[in-house]
């Protein structure tokens, strides 16, 4: 069995898991590998957490054309729902719009070409609206 001396949460978790497998075993550090892999490899959650927090911390550059930015944009949210995190469609627009860096008049122009009513009977998502408008106020 292994000692752990130094304190390592590497070294605890090894030893609390497969300890008892390592000594005298010449696939031991196949085993260790395997061990440290199931248990620090990425996950569904953290994959999904990861790819949103990349998608929020998107922002457009200045100078840099909407509709392109659209399109980087619109792989990054992708990426969190292929991750499996749903984005309800008017937070995924207000979100996009905010990553834009627009001027406040800008986005008030944007937001007063909004129509509710088109989203509510499912003809057009408020999204959809924003990037409509978007590219309208570039």
């Amino acid at each position: 069995m292994m000692n752990v001396q130094d304190g390592s949460k590497i070294g605890a978790l090894v030893e609390q898991e497969i300890g008892d497998q390592i000594d005298n075993n010449e696939e031991a550090v196949e085993l260790i590998i395997t061990t440290l892999e199931e248990y620090y490899g990425e996950n569904d959650a953290l994959a999904g957490f990861l790819a949103l927090n990349d998608l929020l911390d998107a922002n457009r550059n200045v100078g840099k054309d909407v509709v392109d930015y659209q399109v980087e944009w619109d792989q990054l949210a992708g990426a969190v729902t292929s991750k499996g995190v749903t984005l309800e469609d008017k937070i995924k627009g207000f979100i996009m719009l905010k990553s834009c860096n627009l001027e406040e008049t800008d986005i008030k122009m944007i937001m007063n070409d909004l129509d509710y009513t088109k989203s509510e009977n499912g003809k057009t998502t408020i999204y959809n609206q924003i990037r409509s408008a978007l590219k309208r106020h570039r």
